[in-house]
């Protein structure tokens, strides 16, 4: 990855006190991802609890494999459902262990569960816990072989010659109607765009079959590559910013991301990438 110039930032635009994008540039792994942690609001912040653990276990799992692409980022991925499955159990049985110690609200009993099983990091905020989140990475390798994985409503976008198109589906419903993966009878999509891309059919942490999309593709010597959360793209003006990110000077990278987060009000994480002459 020597050979490639990368830009990476993270920007906040919701009202979560430490945002619930990350981002990760390891160049030792030739390894890229953005992440988004996900779950309910219950009245109060969602630190997205399951999602830094898992990104551990995703960071740790590929350094250690063997494997050839895409089984070394997919195993990484399973590695990653299977941490914040596990905290996520483990809440759910000391929620239940609270509930029969004590006669007062549950959700006194679910905030006590929360506060055994958080992570270190967010010691500092009490609050309920939702361990589930998604995951866009991309693995690069010294002949210019790229493999993605993703789970969520990541995106990775690829320009060549001009022109723009994405490298791996994401899981919003939206999309999935668009293309006739799912069918709701007497429903036409068309007249609630906003309402559909917001739902996401699959997380890391829940749900019975995790099913990621992966994609595989070479980096030419002119290409530019960019692999974003939600806030970027999930948006009316999404593909505008994608395309303003992808032709943007590095002094310019940052502030046009913030720009959108503050524009949408969604956190809004990119990593672009291209060879160092492109």
């Amino acid at each position: 990855m020597d050979a490639l110039h990368i830009l990476a930032h993270a920007s906040k635009g919701g009202w979560a006190p430490d945002g619930d994008d990350r981002c990760l540039v390891d160049r030792d792994l030739g390894l890229l991802l953005v992440a988004n942690g996900s779950g309910p609001k219950y009245g109060g912040y969602h630190a997205p609890f399951g999602l830094d653990p898992g990104l551990d276990a995703f960071r740790s799992t590929f350094a250690s494999s063997s494997d050839s692409e895409p089984a070394r980022l997919l195993g990484a991925l399973a590695a990653a459902d299977a941490t914040m499955r596990r905290l996520g159990a483990e809440y759910e049985r000391l929620f239940e262990v609270e509930r029969s110690r004590s006669s007062d609200h549950p959700m006194e009993a679910a905030l006590r569960a929360a506060d055994a099983v958080r992570p270190k990091r967010w010691s500092h905020l009490r609050s309920h816990c939702h361990f589930a989140g998604g995951i866009t990475a991309c693995s690069i390798q010294a002949s210019g072989a790229l493999c993605f994985v993703q789970v969520g409503s990541g995106r990775a976008y690829l320009l060549r010659d001009g022109r723009l198109r994405s490298v791996v589906k994401d899981h919003t419903l939206l999309t999935r109607m668009e293309e006739g993966e799912v069918s709701m009878d007497g429903i036409d999509y068309r007249d609630n765009t906003i309402f559909y891309r917001h739902i996401v059919t699959q997380l890391l942490g829940m749900g019975d079959h995790l099913k990621p999309e992966c994609a595989q593709e070479r980096l030419e010597p002119r290409d530019r590559v960019l692999v974003c959360t939600e806030g970027v793209w999930n948006h009316d003006r999404g593909e505008e910013s994608v395309l303003q990110l992808l032709a943007a000077t590095p002094a310019d990278f940052r502030e046009l991301l913030d720009a959108t987060a503050r524009g949408c009000m969604h956190d809004a994480t990119a990593i672009r990438f291209s060879h160092r002459d492109a």
